[in-house]
């Protein structure tokens, strides 16, 4: 039995912005087999999200986030304990009801009211079940000490770099934090020992970003920018809880006063994030507006930011990166004195650099779906060796986004043979069996046959 926790969103506004999370566990996982935490307003009926027009229920949202609609029925046969919201009341007045400060203070500590709630809550649901693990997407102190009490792992989760539909589906899986507090530095350092004791082939950027593009994406193909700029920054909305509580006292407005002190205005590019409304962003001479990310990364000689992903983006097109905040790419930082440097090939393409970016691809980060799959979840709390994650993740990209798949069978069978059945043609030639199915107007594709 697993616990997934999520917390009110800016205390009492909003909770919409994790539904497409909650609907995705509640398609994915069994019923049986979670128990929701929430505050009440996670439950509403479909009827009445639907009144409101709410954006994450629409076609884009669950094509992106790969969720149905869950049924009424569904709701309420799920297992869930309500979080009243009356808790947070203390922390909004210790915070004169500024509700960033109160998110930040839950983000980075604990906060005794929720823990004692978490208290209670624990020690019924441990009486009646195996508690396997909590699952959260958010870093919650007052949650990770009443499980640690408990000896019951929690599971931090998120949206990783190289978001669809350029790129493959990454999450982050971590039972330290996300995001800020993480323990990717620990976990790398980890896995270059388990690496230099057992040396085996590491992929290059080209052939990860090979691997990991989609949608006919040619990362190879990005036009040649007009101009070059010796820095971008990589900028996020306001609100970002990462910079709320990781930032290091940094702000968009400190990083941009940052690189006026450094570098001529001519040489500065900014990309804001698309939700982006303080003016003086705004405003800023030069402002990207590409479509993709690996435009503007294209543009750059390096690339600045306080804990963006797209550091991350960057890293694998061979950038120099520098991140500000706290973020598990910050092991790819390279030293804030050396901004002015200017980078060479033999200075970014080191094997201590391959080693890492190997390591957040295949070890750190995992496949989206798999956040989803209890089989995998239950995988992972074995705890297996680090460079045995490396390989099983590596074998499931390959497996999965393989050009041309095919399933090997058995070697004895008949050499070649065709079979008709529920329209498809099987193809069966030298122990391989590849499916063609027949699209309309007679079209044959390639899909891979299980």
């Amino acid at each position: 039995m697993f616990i997934s926790y999520f917390e009110p969103i800016y205390l009492r506004e909003r909770c919409d912005v994790y539904i497409p999370y909650f609907y995705k566990q509640l398609q994915d996982y069994r019923i049986e087999e979670v128990i929701y935490l929430t505050n009440e307003d996670f439950w509403h009926s479909i009827e009445e999200w639907k009144s409101r027009n709410l954006w994450q229920l629409t076609k884009f949202v669950q094509r992106f986030h790969e969720f149905t609609i869950p049924s009424n029925e569904t709701l309420k046969r799920a297992k869930k304990e309500i979080i009243p919201l009356e808790i947070f009341d203390e922390l909004l007045k210790m915070t004169s009801n500024d509700k960033f400060q109160a998110e930040k203070i839950l983000l980075t500590e604990p906060y005794v009211p929720l823990v004692q709630f978490f208290e209670k809550i624990f020690e019924k649901l441990v009486r009646m079940y195996n508690i396997e693990g909590v699952f959260t997407a958010k870093n919650c102190p007052s949650l990770e000490v009443v499980a640690k009490k408990y000896n019951i792992p929690v599971i931090h989760y998120e949206i990783a770099a190289l978001r669809p539909y350029n790129y493959q589906f990454l999450a982050y899986y971590d039972y330290s934090g996300v995001n800020g507090n993480t323990s990717a530095t620990i976990g790398y350092n980890e896995f270059s020992k388990e690496y230099d004791n057992n040396k085996f082939k590491l992929l290059s950027n080209n052939k990860i970003l090979k691997l990991l593009s989609r949608n006919n994406f040619k990362y190879k193909k990005v036009p040649t920018p007009i101009h070059k700029y010796k820095i971008g920054a990589a900028l996020q909305i306001y609100n970002d809880s990462n910079l709320i509580a990781f930032s290091n006292g940094y702000t968009s407005e400190k990083l941009i006063d940052l690189l006026c002190s450094k570098f001529d205005i001519d040489d500065i590019i900014i990309r804001n994030h698309p939700s982006t409304v303080e003016s003086k962003l705004l405003s800023f001479k030069n402002i990207d507006h590409s479509k993709k990310a690996v435009e503007f990364i294209n543009k750059c000689e390096k690339i600045i930011t306080i804990n963006s992903s797209v550091a991350f983006e960057a890293a694998l097109y061979g950038k120099p990166v520098f991140i500000l905040g706290q973020s598990p790419y910050e092991i790819l930082s390279e030293d804030l004195n050396d901004l002015n440097k200017k980078f060479n090939y033999k200075d970014i393409n080191t094997l201590e650099r391959k080693k890492k970016i190997n390591y957040l691809t295949f070890v750190y980060m995992i496949p989206y779906e798999l956040l989803f799959d209890l089989e995998y979840i239950r995988y992972r709390l074995s705890n297996p060796k680090l460079t045995d994650l490396y390989k099983y993740h590596l074998s499931y990209y390959k497996e999965k986004y393989k050009k041309l798949p095919v399933e090997k069978v058995n070697l004895l069978q008949q050499i070649f043979s065709v079979k008709n059945k529920n329209n498809h043609k099987v193809l069966r030639l030298l122990g391989f069996k590849i499916k063609f199915k027949r699209k309309k107007k007679n079209v044959k594709k390639l899909k891979y046959s299980h």
